[in-house]
């Protein structure tokens, strides 16, 4: 799994490999298999869902990573959302704007995310 930045003007844009996958500018920090989910920034801090590849789709288990540093070292959480029917299965986060700065006062100190119930997703 790799990450990587887009940069450059409209007319010269492009892809430089931050982390793991081919010619990284810094080795991977997530295990060998997984896929991103659904990523939101904090302040200077983004976050992700990564499906731990673990199961047959749609029947697998989620964890949460985060990175602090622009992509070059993620963390995960330990955190897992395991597979199995009528687990919880995290999609994406709601966005809130830049760096989650336009979200209301009252809702202020939480990420929200939306989720379904393994075995539902046909529900959808």
């Amino acid at each position: 799994m790799g990450f990587a930045r887009i940069e450059g003007p409209p007319e010269r844009m492009r892809g430089v490999n931050i982390n793991g996958g081919k010619g990284p500018e810094h080795p991977a920090s997530l295990p060998d298999r997984g896929k991103t989910g659904g990523m939101v920034a904090v302040g200077d801090t983004l976050y992700a869902w990564i499906n731990q590849q673990d199961g047959t789709w749609p029947d697998v288990s989620f964890t949460l990573a985060w990175l602090l540093d622009k992509g070059a070292t993620w963390s995960n959480s330990g955190w897992v959302f395991p597979k199995g029917a009528g687990r919880i299965k995290p999609g994406t986060f709601l966005q809130y704007g830049k760096g989650y700065s336009g979200v209301a006062k009252a809702l202020a100190g939480y990420v929200y995310f939306y989720a379904v119930r393994q075995g539902n997703e046909a529900e959808l």
